[in-house]
Protein backbone atom coordinates (compact mmCIF):
# COMPACT_ATOMS: atom_id res chain seq x y z
CA UNK A 1 0.00 0.00 0.00
CA UNK A 2 2.82 2.53 1.23
CA UNK A 3 4.95 1.82 -2.20
CA UNK A 4 1.81 2.38 -4.67
CA UNK A 5 0.56 5.92 -2.76
CA UNK A 6 4.42 6.80 -3.26
CA UNK A 7 4.47 5.69 -6.78
CA UNK A 8 1.18 6.92 -7.84
CA UNK A 9 2.32 10.15 -5.81
CA UNK A 10 5.93 10.88 -6.67
CA UNK A 11 6.67 7.99 -9.67
CA UNK A 12 8.81 4.98 -9.59
CA UNK A 13 12.23 6.77 -9.63
CA UNK A 14 12.19 8.89 -6.84
CA UNK A 15 14.21 8.93 -3.85
CA UNK A 16 11.04 8.82 -1.56
CA UNK A 17 9.84 5.78 -3.93
CA UNK A 18 13.07 3.52 -2.97
CA UNK A 19 12.56 4.82 0.74
CA UNK A 20 8.78 2.99 0.79
CA UNK A 21 10.65 0.09 -1.14
CA UNK A 22 12.98 -0.07 2.06
CA UNK A 23 10.39 0.25 4.29
CA UNK A 24 8.20 -2.53 2.96
CA UNK A 25 11.09 -4.78 2.40
CA UNK A 26 11.69 -4.09 6.40
CA UNK A 27 8.35 -5.15 7.44
CA UNK A 28 8.42 -8.57 5.17
CA UNK A 29 11.93 -9.27 7.05
CA UNK A 30 10.13 -9.32 10.52
CA UNK A 31 7.29 -11.12 9.02
CA UNK A 32 10.15 -14.02 7.91
CA UNK A 33 9.38 -13.11 3.95
CA UNK A 34 13.41 -12.62 2.50
CA UNK A 35 12.06 -14.01 -0.59
CA UNK A 36 9.49 -10.91 -1.27
CA UNK A 37 11.91 -8.53 0.74
CA UNK A 38 15.42 -9.48 -1.13
CA UNK A 39 13.39 -8.18 -4.42
CA UNK A 40 12.44 -4.43 -2.75
CA UNK A 41 15.94 -4.36 -1.77
CA UNK A 42 17.18 -4.60 -4.91
CA UNK A 43 15.10 -2.12 -6.59
CA UNK A 44 15.21 0.61 -4.26
CA UNK A 45 18.88 0.28 -4.85
CA UNK A 46 18.53 0.77 -8.44
CA UNK A 47 15.92 3.88 -8.47
CA UNK A 48 18.94 5.53 -5.86
CA UNK A 49 21.72 4.69 -8.31
CA UNK A 50 19.90 5.90 -10.93
CA UNK A 51 18.54 9.02 -9.04
CA UNK A 52 21.33 10.43 -6.66
CA UNK A 53 24.39 8.38 -7.91
CA UNK A 54 26.18 5.18 -7.26
CA UNK A 55 28.14 7.11 -5.17
CA UNK A 56 25.65 9.06 -2.51
CA UNK A 57 25.43 8.25 0.85
CA UNK A 58 21.66 7.27 0.79
CA UNK A 59 22.19 5.02 -2.26
CA UNK A 60 25.74 3.44 0.67
CA UNK A 61 22.37 2.72 2.99
CA UNK A 62 20.51 0.72 -0.40
CA UNK A 63 23.79 -1.01 -0.46
CA UNK A 64 23.85 -1.98 3.53
CA UNK A 65 20.36 -3.07 3.68
CA UNK A 66 20.25 -6.54 1.53
CA UNK A 67 23.96 -6.74 2.77
CA UNK A 68 22.31 -7.11 6.40
CA UNK A 69 19.96 -9.54 5.06
CA UNK A 70 22.31 -11.89 3.46
CA UNK A 71 24.58 -11.74 6.61
CA UNK A 72 21.53 -13.11 8.43
CA UNK A 73 20.88 -15.75 5.98
CA UNK A 74 24.23 -17.35 6.66
CA UNK A 75 25.26 -15.82 2.90
CA UNK A 76 28.68 -14.29 3.78
CA UNK A 77 30.03 -14.23 0.38
CA UNK A 78 27.16 -12.30 -0.88
CA UNK A 79 27.11 -10.09 1.98
CA UNK A 80 30.60 -8.51 2.33
CA UNK A 81 30.74 -6.47 -1.42
CA UNK A 82 28.12 -4.88 -0.83
CA UNK A 83 29.45 -3.66 3.01
CA UNK A 84 32.69 -2.83 1.42
CA UNK A 85 31.04 -1.22 -1.36
CA UNK A 86 29.13 1.43 1.18
CA UNK A 87 31.83 1.58 3.37
CA UNK A 88 34.31 3.36 0.99
CA UNK A 89 31.13 5.41 -0.43
CA UNK A 90 30.80 7.01 3.23
CA UNK A 91 34.57 7.30 3.75
CA UNK A 92 35.00 8.66 0.51
CA UNK A 93 31.61 11.21 0.94
CA UNK A 94 31.01 11.68 4.21
CA UNK A 95 34.78 11.55 6.09
CA UNK A 96 36.90 8.95 8.06
CA UNK A 97 34.97 10.14 11.47
CA UNK A 98 31.21 10.75 10.31
CA UNK A 99 28.37 8.64 12.52
CA UNK A 100 27.29 6.77 9.49
CA UNK A 101 30.77 5.79 8.79
CA UNK A 102 31.21 4.37 11.84
CA UNK A 103 27.68 2.39 11.39
CA UNK A 104 28.76 0.80 8.22
CA UNK A 105 31.99 -0.09 9.52
CA UNK A 106 30.66 -1.25 12.41
CA UNK A 107 28.40 -4.04 9.77
CA UNK A 108 31.38 -5.00 8.20
CA UNK A 109 32.80 -5.84 11.18
CA UNK A 110 29.81 -7.51 12.73
CA UNK A 111 29.79 -9.46 9.49
CA UNK A 112 33.47 -10.93 10.01
CA UNK A 113 32.52 -11.82 13.47
CA UNK A 114 29.79 -13.61 12.40
CA UNK A 115 32.37 -15.70 10.01
CA UNK A 116 33.97 -16.40 12.93
CA UNK A 117 36.87 -14.06 11.68
CA UNK A 118 38.22 -12.28 14.97
CA UNK A 119 41.49 -10.89 13.66
CA UNK A 120 39.38 -8.66 11.21
CA UNK A 121 36.66 -7.59 13.24
CA UNK A 122 38.80 -6.59 16.24
CA UNK A 123 40.81 -3.73 14.40
CA UNK A 124 37.41 -2.70 13.22
CA UNK A 125 35.42 -2.36 16.48
CA UNK A 126 38.40 -0.79 18.08
CA UNK A 127 38.56 1.90 15.17
CA UNK A 128 34.38 2.18 15.12
CA UNK A 129 34.36 2.56 19.34
CA UNK A 130 37.45 5.47 18.63
CA UNK A 131 35.43 6.96 16.21
CA UNK A 132 32.33 6.93 18.14
CA UNK A 133 34.03 7.82 21.36
CA UNK A 134 35.64 10.67 19.10
CA UNK A 135 33.21 11.94 17.62
CA UNK A 136 30.12 11.58 20.02
CA UNK A 137 31.64 11.25 23.15
CA UNK A 138 31.88 8.71 25.70
CA UNK A 139 28.60 8.75 27.30
CA UNK A 140 26.95 9.19 23.84
CA UNK A 141 23.81 5.63 23.82
CA UNK A 142 25.51 5.36 20.11
CA UNK A 143 28.96 4.95 21.57
CA UNK A 144 27.81 1.98 24.34
CA UNK A 145 27.65 -0.56 21.92
CA UNK A 146 30.70 -0.08 20.58
CA UNK A 147 32.29 -1.33 24.22
CA UNK A 148 30.64 -4.50 24.26
CA UNK A 149 32.09 -5.64 21.06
Amino acid sequence: MVESVSKVKRGTEHPETASSLHHLAYLYDSQGKCDIEEPLYEWALLIKKKVLGSKHPSTATSLNNPAFLYKSQGKYDKAEPPYDLALAICEKELGLEHPDTAIFLNNLAGLYKSQGNYDMAEPLYERVLAMRTMVLGSTHPDTAPSLND
